[in-house]
């Protein structure tokens, strides 16, 4: 068995409830040992709903106070990110391992727990298209899926949230999560550290049939509102697998803009291939 670990507060519940609803429906449970969901200023009314999803959800409250922002990588949503790798080390530290760390803005597709392999201390989530940011760091992965399997791994979290605490006190730029962790794991040595790809378990903004067992929709910049709207941005995302996890007051207008996206793109996609067509034509001889 194994537990999770999702963090969440008002303003990210309705993302998070549609996490928990796909991971409730595509998930064997009774492999799932607890749900941890760190309470970062969830109203009784949102911790009644989704605790209403499951009996193996358990609310776990925040080690400091945070505030809620609506505006990613705000001095807010930094602290709220701080705050879900301190709750993850207080998870190992009391032996609840195998725990995996996910993102709440995420929808599960398959079950992944035969991905979990506990001859591994700790997997992470490689990107399949690796960055380099401002500062030079080569962003090779994600900490948007992050699965924690053995106690040995403590130290790691541990270094790994003292490398965030300094990164914000040196006033970098944000985000500082995976950073933090990419810069962590650049010193680790003794730890067994295996490896997903993130077309499997964090598949940006994209679905692949067969392939992909978590979708992530990623905010696209600074400016992105933290809503259900993500979802419509996710490319090959079955609309019967997500209009289900919708509430009804909201599945309308959901809708509209769901194919109202996939319309303008399949009109770009047409207008990019007679752009190509035209340019071909005119460098003829």
């Amino acid at each position: 068995m194994y537990n999770l670990l999702l963090v969440a507060n008002d303003i990210y519940f309705r993302l998070l409830y549609i996490s928990l609803s796909s991971l409730c429906a595509a998930c064997d449970l009774k492999k799932i040992k607890t749900i941890f969901i760190a309470d970062l200023g969830l109203s009784s009314g949102n911790i009644s709903a989704l605790s209403g999803l499951s009996d193996k959800i358990a609310l776990l409250p925040p080690e400091s106070t945070v505030t809620s922002s609506n505006t990613i990588h705000s001095k807010e949503w930094v602290n709220a990110v701080r705050e879900k790798t301190r709750i993850l080390s207080r998870i190992v530290k009391y032996g609840n391992v195998p725990v995996v760390m996910i993102d709440s803005d995420t929808i599960i597709m398959e079950d992944f727990s035969d991905l979990i392999n506990t001859n591994y201390d700790i997997q992470l989530c490689r990107r399949s298209k690796p960055f380099l940011r401002p500062d030079g760091l080569s962003m090779d992965y994600i900490a948007s899926f992050v699965a924690v399997n053995t106690s040995n791994a403590l130290a790691f979290i541990h270094k790994w949230i003292d490398r965030m605490d300094e990164r914000i006190a040196l006033n970098l730029p944000p985000p500082h999560e995976t950073p933090a962790m990419v810069e962590t794991l650049a010193l680790e040595k003794s730890l067994k550290i295996g490896y997903l790809e993130d077309k499997i378990v964090s598949c940006e903004n994209s679905y692949i049939p067969r392939t992909t067992k978590i979708v992530h929709a990623k905010g696209r910049t600074t400016h992105d509102k933290i809503s259900i709207y993500r979802f419509t941005n996710i490319k090959r995302l079955p609309y019967k697998k997500i209009i289900n996890l919708v509430d009804r007051g909201e599945r309308i207008p959901f809708t509209l803009v769901f194919f109202l996206k996939k319309i303008i793109s399949i009109y770009d996609i047409k207008k990019s291939i007679k752009k190509i067509i035209k340019a071909l034509l005119k460098s003829r001889p």
